[in-house]
């Protein structure tokens, strides 16, 4: 779209009543600063989808996020992230949960005991074990899984930031580049119909 061709016609000569780039600037000149334009806005946008956090990659959005994570992640990948929680910390207040809990979620999602199974030792339990009832056990914590899940987005949608600053410094030369064209052409045609010449 952006070639020789459309150079012509970039003036708006009819809508701007014939007027004169208000600010100066050549249609030559409008046609580089598009293209340029559009270029560094690609590029920001490839740099942000390769780059992007993870949180973001499956979840653009919290609530996609948190369906995502009752959906798809596994008890490894909670387990994971409360690992994480317990040893760097919370970055909201979500994430301040007790740690019981947590095990009473790991103890019902990774098996269940039928009978009086308080009654059993540690190694009678274990060898014991009937069914495993992830489902169920996460409709039963599901405050808990929504807890880690929303301090992890904030905490993963905070990574990457050298590259996110780099895609989003490209992004916004990109949009300068563009505007200015679309202010020349809108402060032309102001010019035009403010002061458009009577017609007999």
């Amino acid at each position: 779209m952006l070639n020789d061709y459309v150079t012509s016609e970039i003036g708006f000569k009819n809508i701007t009543d014939g007027k004169n780039s208000v600010l100066t600037i050549s249609n030559d000149a409008k046609l580089r600063f598009l293209y340029f334009g559009s270029l560094l806005i690609a590029l920001g946008r490839l740099i942000y989808l390769w780059k992007r956090p993870s949180s973001i990659k499956f979840g653009p959005d919290l609530s996609s996020w948190v369906h995502y994570g009752f959906t798809e992640l596994t008890y490894s990948d909670l387990h994971a992230m409360n690992d994480q929680i317990d040893t760097k910390g919370h970055r909201t207040l979500y994430g301040k949960y007790y740690t019981d809990d947590w095990e009473a979620f790991a103890e019902e999602a990774r098996w269940q005991q039928s009978g009086k199974s308080e009654k059993l030792s540690g190694l009678e339990k274990r060898k014991n074990r009937q069914y495993v009832n992830f489902r169920a056990a996460k409709e039963c914590h599901e405050n808990l899984i929504r807890s880690i899940l929303i301090d992890r987005y904030f905490e993963y949608a905070a990574s990457r930031k050298f590259t996110l600053l780099v895609a989003i410094t490209l992004s916004s030369f990109g949009f300068v580049l563009f505007f200015i064209p679309a202010l020349d052409l809108f402060l032309t045609i102001l010019a035009g119909t403010l002061f458009a010449t009577s017609q007999p």
